[in-house]
């Protein structure tokens, strides 16, 4: 509590601003929306490999909130007064820090590339082949960095630096506004980074893992591991589906992120309810929305658009 005190007592409206935009990065709604441009957009391994990191870290750390019940700063002293503007979205208990976790589940992906075992059998016969054809082609996961050799390796240290310092404010962030102790955010970036390096293994054990959760979620009746929980069944199933059928090829286009992203506000933000049934749907729609359902529409779109190309 020391540490919280002084940063209290160092509260400025400039740094409160500061050190709320970077709380933004931990926010469920900015993760999300980064996750959706790596997974449709720019690399779908990477894509991957961030929904489960952040399934496993979230199911995690929200067990453990639920395991040790340990109350907010603000509660355990009342003489501590956290930044009220940020009280509404600090629910639940404070040990370990959910936007710390969700921050670093995100962001430590990108230092720390899905291995071989993430690929899929058919993707690796399919790498495989483009090397053949093409000696200088690089397998994932040096293929997110552009250019070669040096330029590569630069390009990848840049990315990895400028990830760990984004975790580390939105911690910083998290201790300055008076929500979590160092604790809270310490353990939470202790365990998702282990996730992380992990994640390419344990995703096998996906199936099992999220639907054990989700049943648990709902007999406890914790809202927030419900939330995950559900994300996690439909997120699992969806790049299931994916992987299997739909197939989808990430191409930058603005319209598709616009259009994906307006859809899924509209399915976050008109179901507003306190049943855990509705709750879970709603969260399991958001995950299938995410890894599947728009993938299917804008890769059939695309497909029927250069085949009605060729033909002219």
């Amino acid at each position: 509590m020391e540490i919280l005190k002084f940063l209290e007592s160092i509260r400025s409206p400039a740094l409160t601003a500061f050190f709320r935009f970077w709380t933004l990065f931990g926010e469920e709604t900015v993760c999300i929306v980064i996750i959706c441009i790596f997974y449709w957009c720019i690399n779908k391994k990477f894509g991957c490999k961030m929904i489960y990191t952040l399934l496993f870290s979230g199911l995690l750390v929200q067990t453990l909130k639920i395991t040790f019940r340990v109350e907010s700063p603000w509660v355990k002293d009342p003489d501590f007064q956290a930044v009220e503007a940020v009280l509404p979205k600090a629910t639940g208990y404070s040990f370990p820090s959910g936007h710390t976790q969700t921050a670093a589940a995100v962001f430590m992906p990108l230092g720390n590339p899905p291995t071989a075992a993430a690929v899929p059998l058919p993707l690796k016969r399919e790498v495989k082949k483009k090397n053949e054809k093409n000696r200088s082609s690089v397998p994932f996961p040096t293929s997110l960095f552009k250019g070669r050799g040096t330029a590569r390796r630069r390009w990848g240290d840049s990315v990895r630096i400028i990830s760990i310092f984004i975790i580390l404010m939105v911690a910083l962030s998290r201790l300055y506004l008076g929500v979590h102790t160092p604790l809270d955010v310490v353990v939470s970036i202790v365990l998702t980074v282990a996730i992380s390096f992990v994640v390419d293994y344990i995703q096998k054990f996906g199936w099992i893992i999220v639907i054990i959760a989700f049943f648990i979620s709902l007999f406890i009746s914790e809202p927030d591991l419900v939330k995950m929980a559900a994300l996690g069944v439909g997120a699992v199933t969806g790049l299931y589906i994916e992987r299997k059928w739909i197939k989808f090829e990430t191409k930058f286009n603005p319209f598709i992120i616009i259009i994906g992203l307006g859809i899924l506000y509209l399915i976050k933000s008109f179901v507003h309810s306190e049943n855990l049934l509705v709750i879970s749907a709603q969260y399991l729609l958001i995950a299938l929305w995410i890894t599947a359902l728009y993938p299917l529409i804008f890769n059939t779109l695309r497909r029927r658009y250069f085949s009605r190309k060729q033909c002219k």
